[in-house]
């Protein structure tokens, strides 16, 4: 008879896993101790053998001589004929002007003591809700009223919007 822990299915499938793993863990131990035995099989050849190696007839003197003969800083230097890597893309400039992004007052809320704000878009970016004397873009919000609000320009032009009615 089985115990009640080994009931679930669940806990059946982990046990045989745990105890697969533990096969396998076992399997490694035993290959890894008795790997390095040779008996019984060929020594393979060694690919260079000792008498074909040999060094470079390089000395730090001829190492300096080499750096001195390449000098990137020498004055008698050229540039190259042709540049390294891949052209640039030429570079396309759109004659159009640009226009200049238009404000819209979306909304404004008149409340006592300096909880007023109002909520403007500036071209097609996210609308921003703005207390008196914040900027958006080059406009700075001077005044708020109900239904309509007075931005200042940086140059000192001012501008007076209002909310649009209701389907307009």
């Amino acid at each position: 008879m089985m115990p009640r822990v080994f009931s679930s299915t669940s806990v059946r499938t982990s046990a045989l896993a745990f105890l697969l793993a533990l096969a396998l863990l076992g399997w490694s131990l035993v290959g890894a101790m008795f790997a390095d035995r040779t008996e019984g099989r060929p020594i393979p050849a060694p690919i260079a053998s000792l008498a074909t190696i040999h060094r470079a007839d390089t000395t730090s003197d001829d190492l300096e001589q080499d750096a001195i003969d390449h000098d990137p800083f020498s004055p008698a230097r050229e540039r190259p004929s042709v540049r390294y890597g891949t052209p640039a893309a030429p570079v396309v400039l759109n004659a159009a002007p640009i226009a200049p992004a238009v404000l819209h007052l979306v909304g404004t809320v008149v409340a006592p003591e300096n909880g007023s704000f109002v909520v403007a878009q500036l071209g097609d970016t996210s609308p921003k809700v703005l207390h008196v004397g914040q900027r958006v873009g080059e406009f700075t919000l001077r005044s708020i009223t109900q239904g309509a609000a007075t931005f200042v320009k940086g140059n000192g032009e001012r501008l007076e919007l209002r909310v649009p009615k209701n389907g307009s």
